[in-house]
């Protein structure tokens, strides 16, 4: 059986759907699972209404016909694969979910590698939010589990490295 069930609440969205319409102003900025929905939204509309996102321009750098080297607003460079880019656009916009970017105290390992200073936090129980300054310039936000003892906890003014799959990397559309 068929129904359409309409909600401005997300979170009741993404656990009781088999499919997502996200409307915006009247028509559908994307349809398909919730997974889709959230790990690669089409849109900044669809990025930021259904959980947070960093979103942020990015001019290509160089490519060579697999993977692009990508700058992002504030001058961090991160790789990513070429058939995600626009084809023929020099810049476009990603979104990078804020608990997708992976930090530490100590060195880590992962397929994108940068370092940061955590410049301001705001603890939430079981989460940290915190927001980075990148070492090329760049600013995120990154949500962390509160799970470190007091002793490993990350906090504003810490510099950390950062790690970040090349897939949590989306590009998205603007209109």
């Amino acid at each position: 059986m068929t129904f359409v069930f309409v909600t401005h609440d997300q979170e009741e969205a993404l656990t009781m759907s088999d499919r997502i319409a996200v409307m915006n102003k009247g028509r559908v900025e994307q349809f398909g699972t919730s997974d889709e929905i959230y790990h690669q939204p089409k849109t900044a509309f669809v990025a930021e209404f259904i959980g947070e996102a960093n979103l942020l321009t990015a001019e290509m750098v160089s490519h060579n016909g697999t993977t692009g080297c990508v700058r992002l607003e504030g001058g961090l460079e991160l790789t990513i694969a070429l058939e995600k880019w626009p084809a023929g656009s020099k810049s476009a916009l990603v979104s990078i979910r804020p608990e997708k970017v992976h930090i530490s105290r100590h060195p880590i390992e992962a397929e994108i590698i940068f370092s940061a200073r955590v410049m301001e936090e705001l603890f939430q129980g079981a989460l940290d939010r915190l927001w980075l300054e990148c070492d090329a310039g760049t600013q995120l936000m990154v949500l962390e589990a509160n799970e470190s003892s007091l002793m490993e906890a990350i906090h504003e003014g810490d510099r950390v490295y950062c790690g970040l799959h090349a897939d949590d990397i989306v590009v998205v559309r603007t209109e």
